[in-house]
C-alpha cells in the first residue's frame, strides 16, 4: 500500500512517525507523495486550538477524496468526536497504537473503518526507527508528566510521568551517531521533570550524554521553569561542553503571578526572572524560546501588560504566542476576554516576537566558527552555530560540519558563507 505520513506537534510525534514508518516499511508499504497515497496517516496533536483548527482544515480538505485517512496521536486521545464530525470515513488510533501500527494498516487495507484506543502503552525508546531528518536525532528521554497546568492535555493523552533508563538513552544517543545524525534533541513532556520518578536527574543524564564519542550537538527540548528550578545549580554547568547549545526552551505562559497561580503552573514571575537571568550571567549569548498564552480566563489588561514588560525585558530570541481555547480533558474555563482583546494582545505578542528575533540575529552578524548544517528549505540549507541561530548556507549538504562567516541577516536567517 502507498502511504503518506502527516506530522503535526511536538517533537514526540516525530520520535512515532519514525517508529511507525519503519514497521510499515517494514511490512511491505511504501511511501509515496500525498498526491498519490492511498492512505494518509496523520499523526495529530492539540497542544494548541491553532493546531486543532489547522488539523481539522486538514480533514475537510480529505473529504470526498478517495484516499482513506488514519489520525492517530492526541487529538484522536482527547477529540475524537470532532474527527469523526469532520470526517466520519476516517479510521482513529490513540497515542499508544504506534507499535501496532502495522495490523491497522492490514485491516484499513482490506476494506475496515478502524476505531483504536485502548493499546498498552508502550516506551518511544529503542525501537527501530525511519528518520524524517538524516541529521537530526530526536531522543525521548520520558513520556507524561508531573505537572497540573489546567490549560494542558498531556497529563490526560499520555499519564502521569515515566523516565526512561540513562543506558537505553545513550544506547539510543550512540546508534543516532552511528547513522551520522549530527543534532540530537533530548525530548519529553517536560525534560527537566526527568528522574523525579526514578532518581538519576537531568544533570546527572546530560554528563553521561557528554562522554558519548562522536561529533555532534545536543539541544534539550521544553522545559517546565517549575522543575528546572530545584536543579537549576547543577543544570547551569551542562551548557558549558562543547557538544551542547546553548539554547534554552523555556515557556513562560504568562508574565502575571495572578495568571500563573490561576494556571497552576507552581513558578512565580520572578523566578523564572531568576532563571534566565541565572544562564545569562553564565552565557551571555544564550538563545531563548519562550511560549505565551493570551485570554486565559480572568487576564486583565493589567495581566498582560506584566506580560509585555517582562519579555520586554529579556528579549527572548523567539515568542511562540497562542491564544486561549478551552480544551478537552483539562480543568481549564471558557475565557471571559473578549475576543477582539485576545486577537489584538495576540499580534502585539506576535509583534514584539519579530522584533526581537531580528534584534538577535542582527547582533552575530560578524560572526564565523563552527555550524552544524540539518536542514533543508526552500531558501537553501540552514544550519546551526553553538547558540543554535539558524544560518542559512547555500548548496552545502545536511550532515556537513564547517566553519562560516555571517554577512547579513534576513527576517528569519542569517546569513553565512
Amino acid at each position: 500500500m502507498k502511504l503518506f505520513i502527516e506530522t503535526y506537534g511536538c517533537d514526540t510525534n516525530k520520535v512515532s512517525t519514525e517508529i511507525m514508518a519503519a514497521k510499515l516499511l517494514e511490512a511491505g508499504h511504501t511511501f509515496a507523495s500525498k498526491d498519490d497515497a492511498e492512505l494518509i496517516i496523520i499523526n495529530s496533536c492539540i497542544l494548541n486550538p491553532s493546531t486543532e483548527r489547522k488539523i481539522l482544515a486538514r480533514l475537510g480538505e480529505l473529504q470526498n477524496s478517495n484516499v482513506r485517512v488514519l489520525v492517530t496521536g492526541c487529538m484522536a486521545e482527547v477529540h475524537k468526536d470532532a474527527i469523526m464530525q469532520r470526517l466520519p470515513e476516517a479510521s482513529i488510533a490513540g497515542v499508544n497504537s504506534f507499535s501496532n501500527i502495522a495490523e491497522i494498516v492490514k485491516k484499513i487495507e482490506s476494506g475496515l473503518k478502524v476505531l483504536r484506543l485502548t493499546d498498552t502503552p508502550r516506551q518511544l525508546i529503542g525501537e527501530t526507527r525511519a528518520r524524517i531528518s538524516p541529521a537530526i536525532a530526536v531522543v525521548q528521554i520520558a513520556t507524561g508528566c508531573l505537572e497540573t497546568c489546567v490549560f494542558c492535555v498531556d497529563r490526560s493523552s499520555r499519564g502521569s510521568l515515566e523516565s526512561y533508563g540513562p543506558d537505553r538513552i545513550l544506547n539510543e544517543i550512540k546508534q543516532a551517531t552511528l547513522d551520522g545524525c549530527i543534532e540530537i534533541h533530548i525530548s519529553a513532556q517536560d525534560v527537566s521533570s526527568y528522574g523525579k520518578d526514578s532518581g538519576v536527574k537531568l544533570p546527572a543524564l546530560l554528563r553521561k550524554i557528554a562522554i558519548v564519542a562522536g561529533k555532534y550537538r545536543v539541544k534539550l527540548g521544553a522545559m517546565n521553569p517549575a522543575t528546572v528550578l530545584p536543579i537549576l545549580e547543577d543544570l547551569l554547568p551542562a551548557f558549558n561542553r562543547s557538544n551542547m547549545y546553548q539554547y534554552l526552551d523555556l515557556p513562560l505562559q504568562s508574565g502575571s503571578n495572578k495568571i500563573l497561580r490561576g494556571m497552576k503552573r507552581n513558578y512565580t514571575r520572578e523566578e523564572y526572572m531568576k532563571i534566565v537571568h541565572d544562564f545569562r550571567e553564565k552565557y551571555p549569548n544564550m538563545s531563548i524560546s519562550t511560549d505565551v498564552i493570551v485570554g486565559f480566563p480572568g487576564e486583565t489588561d493589567d495581566d498582560f501588560r506584566q506580560t509585555v514588560q517582562l519579555l520586554s525585558e529579556i528579549k527572548p530570541t523567539e515568542v511562540h504566542v497562542h491564544a486561549y481555547g478551552a480544551m478537552p480533558l483539562t480543568k481549564a474555563e471558557a475565557t471571559d476576554v473578549l475576543s477582539w482583546k485576545i486577537k489584538d494582545r495576540y499580534f502585539e505578542i506576535e509583534k514584539l516576537g519579530k522584533k526581537f528575533k531580528s534584534e538577535a540575529l542582527k547582533k552575530w552578524v560578524g560572526w564565523s566558527g563552527e555550524v552544524f548544517v540539518t536542514e533543508r528549505t526552500p531558501y537553501g540549507c540552514v544550519g546551526r552555530n553553538y547558540a543554535y541561530m539558524p544560518i542559512l548556507v547555500g548548496s552545502a549538504q545536511s550532515g556537513h560540519v564547517g566553519t562560516y562567516s555571517v554577512s547579513g541577516s534576513d527576517e528569519n536567517y542569517l546569513i553565512g558563507k
